[in-house]
């Protein structure tokens, strides 16, 4: 069973790889992602938008499926999107109050791209409001944080995708 700190040492080749020689499964390895989202997110703000459950769920998909892997060397593994991305049936703030109930009705072509790639969408990352100032403080979703110094935001239109990953 993939433990939360070996998950935090592992990169996304280590872990694909780890799921391709069953060392551990896509739902092991989306639980753990999960977990840290929820140990830091309270602090950071890093997510401002979470799809857990439908996450396992696709997790739990490409475990009983094993050929769905072929889709690309990343299938199956757990993946935050900027919320400035449209992703169909998700809110898209793009960290905006005037977004705040936007559901687009498809996906963006980069999004696309992803989920064709097999990606799972774990949630949306906080940005700044259309993603035009230097730091991720939008008053729609709430300062981003940044985890080597909580007194500071984090910057640029991916402070949310740079918290996350950092945390």
């Amino acid at each position: 069973m993939l433990t939360l700190s070996e998950y935090r040492s592992l990169d996304a080749m280590a872990l694909a790889l780890g799921v391709r020689n069953r060392d551990f499964t896509n739902e092991e390895v989306t639980t753990c992602a999960i977990e840290q989202a929820e140990k830091v997110n309270p602090i950071l703000n890093a997510i401002n938008i979470e799809c857990y459950d439908s996450a396992l769920d696709q997790a739990r998909l490409f475990d009983a499926n094993p050929e769905l892997l072929k889709q690309s060397r990343v299938a199956g593994l757990p993946f935050l999107i900027k919320d400035l991305a449209a992703v169909k049936g998700l809110p898209t703030t793009s960290g905006s109050r005037l977004y705040k109930d936007y559901l687009p009705l498809h996906n963006s072509n980069i999004v696309q791209t992803y989920l064709n790639a097999g990606l799972v969408v774990l949630g949306k990352t906080n940005t700044p409001e259309c993603g035009l100032t230097l730091t991720t403080e939008p008053i729609a979703n709430g300062v981003t944080r940044n985890p080597w110094n909580i007194k500071y935001s984090t910057g640029g239109s991916s402070g949310g995708a740079g918290a996350a990953v950092a945390g």
